[in-house]
């Protein structure tokens, strides 16, 4: 790779800890989604009731 071991070791370990903050950061993101489906679920008929309305 015409670089030093250490610099290449670091890189490798520096690139699997930002792809490992993505998957925990999507996992997150999934769950915390989850979470409020319901409550948009609601929001979004009470809006369409209130369109029927007028």
């Amino acid at each position: 790779m015409k670089q030093p071991r250490n610099r290449y070791i670091n890189e490798a370990i520096s690139f699997y800890n930002k792809f490992r903050r993505k998957q925990l950061l999507g996992k997150k993101l999934k769950i915390e989604s989850n979470l409020v489906k319901a409550d948009s679920m609601k929001v979004l008929k009470d809006f369409e009731a209130f369109d029927y309305a007028e």
